[in-house]
């Protein structure tokens, strides 16, 4: 009961920053108190990412959005997982998940650009953007929005055994042309993963 306590005292703060491990859900407040979550769910043996909001402070949530871009051209194998979440100015939704549906794990991106429209309609997101567009598997992206507007995300990569950290941002609209990305930088080489 004190765990739900917290949970309840969280979910009532004014806080709107995303938070998070981002390998199973991401959750944030927008400016008119609306909770949106990211997180993904195995459907019928296939996993996929979803977002869902509640406009009453959690006690109720609207029925789940697949993130996966349905008008694509991609396989139907595969899986959408370790979605995370994040809100502009303009309580715009960005959202970042790992893809396997194609050759190997990708990282992808959407947004659903302001409040005034209604993100719960697939119709008002955006075409996923690969983010990764590489040959390598990544996952485990992370989020963040900062107070100049620029989108960053970083993301965790395995080339030849060895784990990578990635980084690119967008700082020109839209997010949704990969020319308004800048190329993804390598940050940190690790041979182990340590925890903190």
């Amino acid at each position: 009961s004190d765990g739900i306590n917290k949970l309840h005292n969280w979910l009532t703060s004014s806080s709107n920053a995303a938070v998070g491990l981002n390998n199973k859900q991401s959750l944030v407040r927008t400016s008119d108190g609306n909770l949106w979550l990211a997180y993904f769910d195995v459907i019928d043996g296939n996993a996929q990412a979803f977002i869902s909001r509640s406009d009453n402070n959690g006690s109720t949530w609207a029925t789940p959005l697949a993130l996966m871009d349905q008008n694509a051209s991609i396989q139907t194998s595969g899986a959408n997982f370790s979605p995370a979440i994040d809100v502009n100015d303009a309580d715009g939704i960005h959202v970042v998940w790992a893809d396997s549906n194609r050759t190997q794990d990708d990282i992808h991106y959407r947004n659903c650009p302001a409040r005034t429209l209604n993100c719960m309609n697939s119709n008002n997101w955006t075409t996923d953007l690969n983010l990764s567009a590489d040959n390598n598997n990544s996952a485990y992206p992370a989020i963040t929005i900062s107070a100049d507007g620029n989108v960053h995300v970083v993301w965790s990569t395995v080339v030849s055994g060895q784990g990578q950290a990635y980084y690119t941002q967008c700082s020109t609209l839209p997010c949704t042309s990969a020319g308004n990305w800048s190329t993804p930088v390598k940050l940190k080489t690790s041979t182990t993963i340590t925890g903190t």
